[in-house]
């Protein structure tokens, strides 16, 4: 037997079996089909649900008090970790929740874990431990 007339059998060989498994193949791709598109369209129905709204940045607004000031550090000196904290004082507002004792930097687990409708913002740690909230034991930095 020659490649040609093998190539021949597997061909009518298949042609034979698609025929009589007709109605199983057209169920097969259905079932796929369904799946394909059931898939694309809750991908899109998430991701319509997911869109958040825009970030606006304000240009107007300024962490500092004029928007000219730098502040510079000087690695030789000794009394670094002050001014550090005091450029954390200024750039960081801390969050604390209506029913907690702590407050927490924006960036910390806790923070995140606050609903929205129960955050409190404090521009400075002094104002938070005035009305009497604690640093989160959690949080780095504080």
């Amino acid at each position: 037997m020659d490649n040609e007339s093998r190539l021949k059998i597997y061909y009518y060989r298949s042609k034979n079996w698609v025929i009589l498994n007709e109605n199983l193949l057209v169920l097969a791709m259905g079932i796929l089909l369904i799946g394909i598109i059931s898939f694309g369209l809750g991908a899109l129905w998430q991701g319509s649900k997911t869109q958040k709204a825009p970030i606006v940045v304000d240009k107007n607004k300024s962490a500092f008090a004029d928007n000219d000031t730098n502040i510079r550090i000087d690695t030789n000196n000794t009394n670094n970790t002050n001014k550090i904290s005091s450029v954390a004082n200024i750039l960081y507002i801390y969050i604390a929740s209506k029913n907690g004792t702590s407050y927490h930097l924006p960036t910390c687990p806790g923070a995140k874990q606050i609903k929205p409708e129960n955050k409190i913002e404090f521009t400075s740690k002094e104002e938070a431990e005035s009305r009497g909230y604690k640093p989160a034991a959690n949080c780095p930095g504080l």
